[in-house]
């Protein structure tokens, strides 16, 4: 009888056991087994939002420029898996920003987890670089001409840094992007372009936290972008990039731009400054 109540007891035990693991997220933050969630048919969707603030003028008389703000869905889906490079398996995230009139705009960016990170490979499509702004504003940033602000934000995202690619084409990164290191860490920090390429940017995990969204209150990574785009080897203090990684994926991204410099749409000389906000919060993930 004692053999039989000590077997049931064992049995319960490794039942509980299987329990938990089947339905617990294995890969958390703080543990060294986190890894990007990649599977096709996952899905999130995103409210992202541009908007330009603070303006100043370099005279009384310039141009006033107000405030304004532009609100977008994106909806990113893993669509499938793809081969490149004859034998590089990659997963293809699908990519849907819909304006407030309701035109759409298509990309793809194909991603491959490695032993030592998530890596960007490929991209192709338009992405941030469209709709363009319709406030007749040009920017002038770190010695850079945008003509929109969307132009500006897609610049800094480490894609195309601001030349957009044909639809039909696929432009390869060579070598690959590293976007997260792994094992991901508070304190950990890498590189994901180097100096020529154009400019060296590397991202640092400066904390861990609970952030609250639209899709719930999620555990996340915050990840610094850092930046030098003036190529003087310091970190641009006028740019701050942050990431906010959960166990589902990306929860959210701000990027202010401080004292950028505006020109007006008629006068080719620059008018005043502000400070440009790109922000996109997580509302919904599907998988």
């Amino acid at each position: 009888m004692k053999n039989v109540i000590v077997f049931v007891l064992v049995a319960l035990v490794i039942l509980v056991g299987l329990h938990c693991e089947k339905n617990e997220n294995p890969f958390k933050p703080g543990e060294e087994r986190f890894v990007y969630p990649v599977e096709i048919g996952y899905r999130w969707i995103y409210t992202r939002t541009l908007s330009n603030s603070n303006f100043r003028p370099f005279t009384p008389k310039a141009q006033s420029v107000g405030d304004t703000t532009a609100s977008f869905t994106v909806t990113i889906e893993i669509a499938r898996r793809e081969t490149i490079h004859d034998s590089i398996e990659t997963h293809v995230f699908q990519e849907i920003l819909t304006d407030g009139n309701g035109q759409t705009f298509e990309s793809e960016t194909y991603y491959a987890n490695l032993d030592s990170g998530l890596y960007l490979f490929a991209y192709c499509g338009p992405g941030q670089l469209i709709p363009k702004s319709g406030n007749g504003i040009r920017i002038f940033f770190k010695g850079m001409f945008f003509p929109s602000v969307h132009a500006l934000v897609s610049s800094f995202t480490g894609l195309s840094l601001g030349s957009a690619c044909l639809e039909d084409s696929l432009t390869y990164e060579t070598p690959p992007l590293r976007s997260i290191a792994y094992p991901l860490e508070v304190g950990a920090q890498w590189t994901y372009r180097y100096p020529g390429e154009p400019c060296r940017m590397d991202k640092k995990v400066v904390g861990r936290g609970i952030e609250v969204v639209p899709a719930g209150e999620l555990e996340c990574f915050q990840i610094q972008w850092l930046l030098d785009m003036d190529r003087d080897g310091e970190r641009d203090d006028d740019i701050l990039f942050y990431d906010y990684i959960a166990d589902i994926g990306l929860v959210k991204r701000y990027i202010l731009f401080e004292d950028c410099v505006i020109i007006g749409e008629d006068d080719p000389e620059p008018i005043g400054v502000c400070d440009i906000l790109e922000e996109s919060v997580l509302t919904g993930f599907y998988h």
